[in-house]
């Protein structure tokens, strides 16, 4: 097939030749959902449709800073590549009255807002200060572990002793590691470190929950980019049957994506708390 170029490249007959990359995403996989996009030829008309989820409204198609439209079907002709943003904000009803959070950097318009709420209440996360809970930093291993094992309530590991040589027995994760350890929610990275400051991805974290508290095999999935054979094919689609996750899109759910600490609490929210 025909290289993706941009429009600068080409002129006349071979830009009509040319196939355009059209992309479409959600600014927030909590909040909605997106179809649309793909390889389209030069002057072809292609339609994003933007979905909004339960307690969400749509804002607007944005590419990069820019909105180009407020419908949420959305049909222009394509001359050049373009990637595009759906942003949504959350619906509230004239008469609402929305709970004061502590965090200036958790807005009540933020898709995470509830969960970081209800983590905070709940003893299973804190801010990062007292102000900011840094809902987008990225969670290592030994948070992750930390904030699923507060979920889970706390329980006590039956053991003192460490699998793992890379654990401080000071840590706050301590306990939370022995406990995963025994439960095999975690085999850690090796058969005697976890390394508690490694980067966990979005796949890795259902993958905790699912050995955590996953009991069924969910047959359908409908995300192309989780394979059939990968080690995260079951997590990701009993995460899905359960709402605790809905894809970036209708069709993909981008595993190997860094978690946030805004994402972990939200998976974690949904599956306890609604």
């Amino acid at each position: 097939g025909n290289a993706v170029k941009s429009a600068s490249d080409l002129s006349g007959d071979a830009a009509a030749e040319a196939v355009y990359s059209v992309t479409a995403a959600a600014s927030d996989e909590n909040a909605g959902m997106v179809l649309g996009g793909g390889a389209v030829h030069y002057g072809d008309f292609v339609q994003v449709e933007a979905t909004p989820h339960d307690g969400y409204a749509f804002a607007g198609w944005y590419e990069a800073d820019s909105q180009i439209s407020t419908e949420a079907a959305c049909r222009f002709r394509v001359t050049q590549d373009v990637a595009l943003t759906a942003n949504f904000t959350a619906a509230q009803s004239a008469s609402a009255t929305v709970k004061a959070g502590p965090f200036t950097d958790v807005s009540p318009q933020s898709y995470c807002y509830d969960a970081v709420l209800w983590a905070t209440e709940n003893g299973v996360a804190e801010g990062m200060t007292e102000s900011a809970f840094h809902p987008k930093e990225v969670c290592t291993a030994a948070q992750a572990v930390a904030f699923l094992w507060r979920a889970a309530g706390s329980p006590e590991p039956t053991s003192t002793e460490s699998p793992f040589a890379d654990l401080d027995a000071d840590a706050y994760y301590y306990k939370a590691v022995l406990w995963a350890a025994e439960k095999d929610i975690t085999l850690g990275t090796s058969e005697n470190t976890f390394s508690p400051d490694k980067t966990v991805s979005r796949s890795q974290f259902l993958t905790l929950m699912y050995r955590a508290f996953g009991t069924e095999r969910v047959e359908n999935n409908p995300f192309e980019d989780v394979p059939a054979d990968a080690y995260y094919r079951d997590a990701v689609a009993w995460a899905y049957a359960k709402g605790v996750t809905r894809g970036v899109t209708a069709t993909a759910f981008q595993p190997l994506r860094s978690c946030d600490r805004g994402q972990i609490v939200t998976f974690l929210y949904r599956y306890f708390a609604q």
